[in-house]
């Protein structure tokens, strides 16, 4: 959810004229593993984001952002990959 919700944040903070606002989840099997997708039309995350993203502390591209959020995510995808 909370990426979801970064996602849908960004695209209406972006500033794209014309730009269908577009979110989609997508999770499929393969083998043992679930593949989860999760694409939007939104502006991307910049360069120098991606490098420190899931970064605890460090990876927030709005002043008020914590950047704890996707550091969060990853560390949930862990446990729960743990569990299979």
């Amino acid at each position: 959810m909370n990426l979801c919700r970064n996602s849908q944040q960004a695209m209406l903070d972006a500033d794209i004229p014309d730009r269908v606002k577009q979110l989609q989840v997508k999770a499929e099997r393969v083998d043992s593993e679930t593949h989860i997708r999760v694409c939007d039309t939104g502006p991307g995350i910049p360069e120098h984001v991606r490098e420190k993203i899931f970064n605890a502390f460090e990876g927030s591209t709005k002043a008020s952002g914590s950047g704890l959020g996707m550091a969060i995510v990853v560390e949930l995808l862990k446990l729960m990959a743990e569990q299979f």
